[in-house]
């Protein structure tokens, strides 16, 4: 029933980048908390 969240990161000098995903971790293992593709996106 404990609830984490997942947040890697990298900071530069110029910019940098974070993300963050919410678990709920049970009995048998850990749910994710939203429904989000997990796709890398590229501009």
């Amino acid at each position: 029933g404990m609830t984490i969240h997942f947040m890697p990161g990298i900071w530069l000098s110029e910019f940098g980048f974070e993300c963050s995903e919410p678990f709920v971790v049970t009995e048998n293992g850990c749910e994710k908390l939203i429904d989000f593709p997990e796709e890398l996106f590229v501009r």
